[in-house]
């Protein structure tokens, strides 16, 4: 293949959905990079092979959504009283997506990665980069959900942790699966699954059929209500959101950000927030684009990548990051499948008003190329 030798880029979804999300990135990228999607265990397709926790006498539960019994019958996985040997300490908590990723790169990838993650993927990418350092090259954060769980952390808290009732530990305790099984079944109702995607996609076009099915698909796997169970009881991780930032700082890693504007969960104060942890990166503001402005405005958002590991791989890991401490604002309009999308750049003066005057030229080519084909076509006819 031709780029085999070229930089590694792994990309983490968000909670609910899968690889399946980053279809256009892979297709995009992956013809100039070595380009690879997870699904974090218990969403997507990425489930245990076993039962981690059988019961005795399975119980068929027919799940019902919008008035209509599915035509599967679901056996409910992890819903017995002990673990299978296999399955002991297994819960579906940030700190288990983490070490995914860390067996994923050393035994797949098997080099230093650039990361990028939307969302949940975002904060595991940042928790992960923070903790591994080594294998990774830089950090791209896509609306990244600046904090995840509930539960305190045994190891940071351990007198709090204790009084909770669960800790997401397979497998599922009676009173959890009362608790779960009402929001289970609001949540992966189809019509729930497309209001809820309404009212975070700021560009409603990429909402489709096709979206919807690859959703609801995961949540048919036995393995999936205990899975959305545990997620739910998980602890926090060991470090949060802000601290990974600042890690990430210090230890002087390139960092990306690039936010939707009009997300109404990860509103832009927690973009310009997560910027100000970490002055040495760049932050791009989209408009109009909301949670997943890579599938939004996946044009866009290709080319901001490909400048930002461009300029990473030409001018080194991270030294060009701390040129200046003086921040400035630009913006400018290009085009995401012949829609107007405003960018809005804040970055480090000296080094990055290069790579945005660079990122510039890309898309007026782009423009007058489209021109150029427009005229030709009218001439013809």
């Amino acid at each position: 293949m031709e780029n085999t030798n070229a930089p590694a880029m792994l990309l983490l979804p968000g909670f609910g959905v899968g690889s399946f999300h980053y279809h256009q990135q892979l297709r995009d990228l992956g013809q100039e990079y070595r380009v690879w999607a997870i699904d974090f265990l218990g969403q997507g397709k990425s489930w245990p092979s076993h039962d981690p926790a059988p019961e005795e006498a399975e119980e068929v539960v027919e799940e019902v959504l919008e008035g209509q019994v599915n035509s599967k019958k679901i056996r409910h996985w992890s819903l017995g009283k002990n673990p299978e040997p296999w399955a002991e300490g297994l819960v579906y908590s940030v700190d288990t997506w983490r070490d995914q990723v860390h067996a994923f790169i050393e035994k797949v990838i098997g080099g230093p990665v650039y990361i990028v993650g939307n969302s949940l993927g975002g904060y595991v990418g940042s928790y992960f980069a923070a903790t591994n350092p080594e294998l990774v090259k830089g950090v791209t954060l896509l609306n990244a959900t600046p904090f995840w769980a509930f539960t305190p952390n045994s190891r940071r808290y351990p007198l709090l942790s204790k009084l909770t009732p669960w800790g997401g530990l397979l497998p599922v305790p009676i009173f959890a699966k009362a608790i779960i099984r009402f929001w289970w079944d609001l949540l992966r109702n189809p019509s729930t699954i497309r209001n809820m995607l309404g009212a975070v996609y700021a560009n409603r076009s990429a909402i489709n059929k096709k979206l919807i099915t690859q959703i609801i698909e995961a949540t048919d796997h036995p393995a999936a209500f205990a899975a959305f169970a545990s997620i739910v009881f998980a602890p926090r991780a060991h470090t949060d959101f802000g601290e990974n930032l600042i890690s990430l700082k210090e230890r002087r890693m390139p960092m990306c950000m690039i936010y939707g504007k009009e997300d109404p969960w990860v509103v832009p104060f927690w973009g310009q927030r997560a910027k100000q942890r970490n002055p040495d990166a760049i932050y791009y503001e989209l408009s109009p684009a909301g949670h997943c402005p890579h599938h939004e405005a996946p044009e866009v958002v290709n080319t901001l990548l490909r400048k930002w590991v461009e300029s990473v791989q030409t001018l080194g890991a991270s030294s060009p990051l701390l040129e200046s401490r003086v921040n400035q604002l630009h913006w400018f309009v290009v085009e995401n499948e012949g829609d107007r999308v405003s960018v809005r750049v804040k970055g480090t003066q000296n080094f990055w008003q290069n790579l945005i005057d660079r990122i510039r030229e890309i898309f007026l080519k782009k423009s007058l190329q489209s021109q150029v084909m427009e005229t030709a076509e009218k001439t013809q006819k």
